[in-house]
């Protein structure tokens, strides 16, 4: 994101306008995610929205350290600025208020209402299947589409799962404090590991799912959904495993 999303004309500017921005470097942190090793010359392999939870999280804060919005895993440049955008809109809301925990809770509500989550939704912290404790990587992460459209819907609410875990983490937590967050970030970006690779690296790891869906003879489009999406979760586990 550094040398690209941030690196946005647009982005830049927003910036530098409204916001002071600085960095922590969570290496070592239990909590944080992996990369793999890469020659310089390597590019950015691809990489879904909000993937990479554990490796980077963009968060935005009061000058007194209050936290108001965050934005978990990889943005694209477009992407940042819709956040940043947000923020700035959010932070300017809550200056008018007399009790600015409550403009940050409504306004991510009806953010994520906005957006199409139900009520349920975002009481729960469920879409489908994922919940608390939601696997951290999709083949669609690295632009694999799979031949059945059952399960690329299941991974579709992954994806979806990610923006509400972001807007409900703040309604759960208006204004809570940078040292607070630092105690327990799992409750924003879970305990599953995430990483980040190069182009060459992460090409290997499409290669191998594409394969998979390839030499599954056996794949029917409805019936056998449930059982593919396990299948595939279980080979992003082992692929972190062995890296």
């Amino acid at each position: 994101m550094r040398t690209v999303s941030f690196s946005d004309k647009n982005v830049r500017n927003l910036l530098a306008t409204d916001f002071y921005s600085t960095y922590t470097n969570t290496k070592g942190d239990p909590s944080s995610g992996a990369s793999f090793s890469h020659s310089p010359n390597d590019q950015p392999g691809p990489c879904g929205k909000g993937a990479g939870r554990q490796n980077v999280q963009c968060i935005f804060m009061t000058r007194a350290g209050e936290i108001f919005h965050v934005a978990g895993g990889f943005l694209s440049g477009e992407d940042l600025l819709q956040e940043i955008t947000f923020a700035k809109d959010l932070f300017g809301n809550m200056k008018q208020s007399a009790n600015p925990q409550r403009v940050v809770v409504d306004q991510h509500t009806r953010f994520l209402t906005k957006a199409g989550f139900t009520n349920d939704q975002i009481r729960s912290g469920r879409i489908g299947m994922f919940g608390e404790g939601m696997p951290d990587f999709s083949p669609k992460d690295l632009g694999i589409q799979l031949p059945n459209a059952a399960s690329n819907q299941v991974f579709d609410q992954m994806h979806s799962r990610r923006t509400l875990a972001d807007h409900r983490y703040c309604i759960q937590n208006p204004l809570i404090s940078k040292a607070s967050f630092d105690q327990q970030p799992e409750k924003l970006v879970g305990t599953n590991k995430s990483f980040f690779g190069s182009n060459g690296a992460m090409n290997a790891a499409t290669q191998m799912f594409n394969n998979d869906i390839q030499s599954d003879k056996d794949f029917k489009a409805d019936q056998d959904s449930q059982r593919r999406v396990q299948f595939n979760f279980n080979s992003g586990r082992r692929l972190r495993n062995n890296r």
